[in-house]
């Protein structure tokens, strides 16, 4: 019966690594919109600045107050955005991975029921579980590298 714990657990790493694929294709031209509407409001406000007295002598500052507010709530709808994408690819990530431990429990303890292995079986498969997902705790970071 260890096949099939296997085989779920591979197949289970596929989908993981699937989902990982969607996750990063998703958050890449979120994040490069968040760079560019963040640039955008930086370098409006730093030319604002070293113009003032010509933004002043053409009495244009509620023009570019309003120019400016425009270039912030777009960056922070683009800063939302990513955010949202971050918060759900990290609960994803976190009950995965707590199903990866509590999937086993359940498999082990049928095993236990139904006589085909014992309690060290069962411990055997939890620790299985901890050497894969280790590496994959390990990778993590990956998920959240366009977040900076």
């Amino acid at each position: 019966y260890d096949y099939r714990f296997l085989l779920i657990l591979f197949i289970s790493g596929l989908v993981a690594l699937l989902f990982l694929r969607i996750y990063s294709k998703l958050m890449k031209p979120i994040h490069k919109d968040v760079l560019s509407s963040s640039g955008k409001a930086n370098s409006f406000i730093v030319e604002k600045m070293n113009n003032l007295k010509l933004i002043e002598a053409y009495k244009a500052e509620e023009f570019a107050k309003m120019h400016y507010d425009i270039l912030l709530d777009n960056e922070i709808k683009n800063k939302r955005k990513r955010n949202n994408l971050f918060n759900i690819g990290n609960s994803l990530f976190y009950a995965f991975s707590s199903l990866a431990y509590v999937g086993p429990l359940i498999y082990g303890a049928f095993g236990i029921l139904n006589s085909w292995f014992t309690y060290g079986v069962l411990l055997a498969l939890t620790e299985l579980v901890s050497q894969v997902e280790n590496p994959l705790i390990q990778l993590s970071p990956l998920l959240n590298q366009y977040n900076r």
